[in-house]
């Protein structure tokens, strides 16, 4: 994505068209359109062609063949390609690994980066687009996904923002829930450096987040890449890089993080919750 960032963004920065681009590159325009959407890849000699035309310096060129290089190597989501039949929510999956830090919200249901298995279990059972013969696979995913979080090396900066509805939906059935808010728990204690979660109580008007299930925010260490959000209804939305939209989307979040708990009140909800669901 870097890549294809990079490009499009010189080419206008030089104010050429996609046109003018391929007439020096001999292609056609729908094939540098696809260079530049990243549903192609050049080869290094016509990236390298493409460097001169766009009259970067022998340093930009290095970094982007270095970029070319990167982009070759298999994609473990790969491995997944039959779940992913959506080709935005593949690029998603692969954009929040690669992600340093991620603002989350989620209305109704615990984020699936803090879902444990036999929640996330109950919601694929649930889904109609997800049918029994892949729900292993669909928490095998699910798992993996979850390894950015724990990851030693490097772990992701997790912020997430709840509706108090999340700790109250008994999918699953309070059992099941209790389990839910108790892993939650777990992970604020483990994670303390990189993990927090804030509820939005009942009594608190969520604000800027009140017409959302879910956003994603997510940001990147390279300064190449903008922040990008996902949105998910009933039906994904989808990714975008709009800034305008992203700094609506921000203030928003902003606003909906003014009105929830501390994180420490959160927690407090949260351990009385699981001893709510204790009783018989």
């Amino acid at each position: 994505m870097e890549l294809t960032l990079r490009i499009r963004a010189r080419r206008q920065q030089l104010g050429q068209s996609i046109r003018d681009v391929s007439s020096q590159l001999q292609f056609s325009s729908n094939y540098f359109s696809a260079v530049e959407n990243g549903r192609a890849l050049l080869a290094t000699d016509k990236l390298t062609k493409l460097c001169q035309v766009l009259e970067l310096d022998a340093r930009e060129t290095d970094e982007l063949l270095a970029l070319r290089e990167i982009a070759r190597e298999p994609r473990w989501t790969s491995e997944y390609s039959q779940l992913l039949t959506n080709d935005e929510m593949a690029l998603y999956i692969g954009l929040e690994f690669g992600a340093t830090k991620i603002n989350t919200y989620e209305g109704l249901i615990a984020p699936g980066l803090l879902q444990c298995d036999a929640y996330a279990v109950t919601l694929f059972r649930d889904d109609p687009a997800t049918p029994g013969i892949r729900q292993h696979k669909h928490l095998e995913l699910r798992r993996r996904r979850q390894q950015r979080l724990l990851a030693d090396d490097d772990p992701l900066i997790l912020h997430v923002l709840l509706g108090q509805t999340v700790l109250m939906q008994q999918i699953g059935g309070p059992a099941v829930l209790r389990e839910q808010i108790a892993h939650m728990l777990d992970l604020i204690e483990r994670l303390s450096s990189t993990l927090t979660v804030r509820v939005i109580p009942f009594e608190a008007s969520p604000r800027g987040m009140v017409n959302s299930t879910t956003l994603h925010l997510l940001e990147f260490d390279s300064p190449h890449l903008p922040m990008l959000a996902w949105r998910e209804g009933i039906t994904p939305i989808g990714l975008s890089d709009d800034p305008d939209l992203i700094d609506i989307l921000l203030t928003n979040y902003d606003r909906g993080t003014a009105s929830a708990l501390s994180a420490e009140e959160s927690v407090a909800l949260m351990e009385a919750r699981v001893k709510e669901l204790e009783r018989p």
